[in-house]
């Protein structure tokens, strides 16, 4: 399980605004948190967040949520051209990808048949 400001952390290296050892700074830490807000609220409105909001966040979601926290701010932070390729590429896919991991399989409740 990940924490939110894990999640944070790991955004702001994402963006390439935190490196390894380092604290982030003030200002960083409110955006990223916010811009985490707004991505739980975006999950929690299409039904996929099945974690609550100042929870832990599922270790097989995280690198998903860290790619739509980091896209949300990637304008604010400015960041080059090949980063932001590389944000947007795991953002493609991080909405699909969590609602694949939250679904569960679909399981019958009648007897299959057996000729």
């Amino acid at each position: 399980m990940t924490t939110k400001a894990e999640i944070r952390n790991q955004a702001l290296s994402l963006l390439g605004r935190l490196r390894l050892g380092q604290s982030p700074q003030d200002q960083d830490k409110v955006s990223i948190e916010k811009a985490y807000d707004e991505v739980y609220e975006g999950l929690k409105t299409i039904g996929i967040a099945t974690w609550a909001s100042t929870a832990e966040v599922p270790n097989d979601i995280t690198p998903h949520v860290v790619a739509m926290v980091a896209m949300a701010r990637a304008d604010t932070y400015g960041v080059s051209d090949s980063r932001y390729a590389r944000i947007q590429n795991r953002y493609i896919v991080a909405e699909r990808e969590i609602r694949k991991l939250v679904t569960p399989k679909y399981e019958s409740l009648e007897e299959s048949d057996d000729y």
